[in-house]
């Protein structure tokens, strides 16, 4: 018998022999159901395969792992045991992949040997998680390319990867420069809920994906091996199974973010914050949301540092002589504090306006 027939309505069943079509003497149908419409759909495993095969973008990729490139896009991208990345549709990650498929691939680039998407094995994911990295890149770059006007001219995120590589930095190095520079410009210009996840999230998003890949890949063995879950993304504890998102360093810091945000002291006498202020135990100290504001005022040690280590830096700048150089310098303090921290501001009249930009943050 030459051909397979299949019933299932997952669509997910005919990336799962993908990798292996090309090998295979049969030919695969996979029946997907119907609709209202249409009684029936049949999809040719084989013909999916010899179409993506012909693709343009694709030929400079090796014929023997294209397979599994494409099987990967597609885990990474979300399916059913690995989640999907917020305002990215899976037709949008795939039209991106072939648009700049020969940089996620590692053809063309400054520097050599960075992994491919189809390096999903327990001893080459490491590699293959720099390609992860590039297709990532490339789609969050999209929502912010017309902000490296003043890195690149040509809005393509292989340009800006180049220009932040350095060939004697490590490859793994250059990857998070490159996205560090995309991560800031699209948390200016997007929503919180659509920022690029962390280096973190994103290494333990692609351990998921490769666990879905070396499961797929024995589907033509008569018995499957799982990979242990407590070291691919999951934890184990007590038969239940949970989802890590990120490390436990990187969610303290998104607590301590939201309390510094959300909750602060009420300390309505001066000195302000002198004595039982409850901030003083804070990584951040008094921040927008405590009525001192966070300010000039305010005696809370932790904040006192963050003045004095401004007004250093501006003692280490070239001094300014003429008659407004003491207004350059309040200036330049308020400047310093605002960016280290959103509560810092030296003008006594602002509680309005302080207010309104926490409005905007939230």
């Amino acid at each position: 018998e030459t051909d397979i027939l299949m019933f299932s309505k997952d669509t997910d069943s005919y990336m799962i022999g993908l990798p292996h079509i090309s090998s295979l003497k049969k030919n695969v149908f996979i029946n997907i159901g119907g609709s209202k419409s249409i009684s029936e759909v049949y999809i040719s495993v084989n013909n999916l395969y010899k179409n993506i095969f012909r693709d343009y973008s694709v030929q400079t990729l090796e014929s023997s792992s294209l397979g599994k490139v494409i099987q990967t896009v597609f885990i990474s991208s979300g399916c059913d045991y690995v989640s999907s990345f917020k305002g990215f549709s899976k037709s949008f990650v795939f039209e991106t992949f072939f648009k700049y498929c020969e940089f996620i691939s590692g053809k063309d680039s400054i520097q050599l040997n960075l992994g491919s998407l189809s390096d999903t094995s327990v001893e080459h994911f490491e590699l293959g998680f720099l390609s992860f990295l590039r297709l990532i890149g490339c789609l969050f770059f999209t929502r912010c390319k017309s902000s490296f006007y003043e890195f690149i001219f040509d809005e393509h995120p292989v340009s800006l990867f180049n220009y932040f590589c350095k060939p004697h930095f490590a490859p793994f190095d250059n990857h998070i420069i490159w996205l560090d520079s995309i991560r800031e410009k699209n948390s200016v210009r997007d929503f919180r809920e659509r920022w690029l996840p962390t280096v973190d999230a994103l290494k333990l998003h692609w351990k998921r994906s490769c666990w879905v890949s070396q499961v797929w890949f024995q589907c033509l063995n008569s018995t499957v091996v799982y990979p242990n879950l407590d070291d691919w993304g999951w934890s184990v504890s007590e038969g239940v199974i949970s989802v890590i998102w990120d490390s436990d360093k990187n969610m303290r810091e998104v607590d301590e973010n939201i309390i510094f945000l959300l909750k602060g002291c009420s300390c309505k006498k001066e000195p302000f914050c002198s004595r039982s202020c409850g901030c003083k135990n804070r990584p951040g100290g008094c921040g927008p949301t405590c009525l001192c504001k966070g300010g000039l005022n305010c005696k809370n040690p932790v904040n006192l540092n963050k003045i004095k280590e401004a007004s250093e830096k501006i003692n280490e700048s070239p001094q300014n002589n003429d008659e407004n150089s003491t207004d350059h310098e309040n200036s330049e303090l308020n400047d310093i504090l605002s960016i280290d921290d959103f509560g810092f501001n030296t003008d006594d009249d602002s509680s309005s306006d302080d207010e309104n930009d926490f409005n905007d943050i939230l």
